[in-house]
């Protein structure tokens, strides 16, 4: 494998795991504003 190949294989991966990330903080985003839905009803 050249340095070429290794670079991509490098941005493939930090990309997925940002994916990962920015999905995960979006699933926990609405978890929280159910919480805070649920609080205020009460």
């Amino acid at each position: 494998m050249d340095d070429q190949n290794k670079i991509y294989i490098v941005v493939a991966v930090l990309s997925i795991i940002l994916i990962g990330i920015a999905l995960y903080m979006r699933l926990l985003d609405n978890k929280i504003k159910k919480i805070e839905k649920k609080i205020e009803e009460e």
